[in-house]
């Protein structure tokens, strides 16, 4: 009788450690699918009013080529905010998350942002505030017409640095 109680006792506690484990596999499993959140690494505009943001949640470049993006960003920030984004999980339109990425960094101010959408396989400038008045939806669509030979070619720094050049060109008149 004592080996029976014994045995149950064992038995109870394999049958916890089983839930436990279970419990645990599903959390993990749970947490797989949960995107990370990815911080934008920030840089000082000009004259710091404004900002530069870069988040490259799609990992197309490297720690080197964003800093050099974000040199090359600084300019814009005469105009208002720059901001530079990538991502793979956009469930929705490019156009809609790059508005909202828009709003979460800016607000209603003055900037602009060039979003590369691996999820939807587009590239997209969304601006407002006083960088509309001159970045216009025809100018950004001209502006990406001019750069999408780089992102089908994978030349990701290349395409980015390129829009931010014709950004600030057509923000000096150009």
């Amino acid at each position: 009788s004592f080996l029976s109680l014994a045995g149950e006792e064992v038995m109870r506690m394999r049958r916890s450690s089983l839930r436990l484990t279970a419990v645990l596999l599903a959390a993990m499993t749970i947490l797989c699918f949960i995107p990370a959140a990815v911080m934008a690494d920030e840089y000082e505009g000009l004259d710091g009013r404004y900002k530069i943001y870069i988040e490259d949640d799609a990992d197309l470049l490297s720690s080197d080529e964003e800093e050099s993006l974000a040199e090359r960003m600084k300019d814009i920030t005469a105009y208002g905010g720059a901001a530079f984004a990538t991502t793979s999980r956009n469930p929705g339109k490019t156009a809609s998350y790059a508005e909202s990425f828009f709003r979460e960094k800016f607000g209603r101010g003055s900037g602009v942002v060039f979003l590369i959408d691996m999820a939807n396989r587009n590239i997209y400038i969304f601006s407002d505030g006083a960088i509309y008045s001159t970045i216009t939806k025809a100018k950004a669509n001209t502006i990406t017409d001019n750069v999408y030979k780089y992102a089908s070619r994978g030349e990701y720094y290349e395409c980015a640095a390129e829009t931010f050049r014709e950004i600030f060109t057509v923000l000096e008149g150009g």
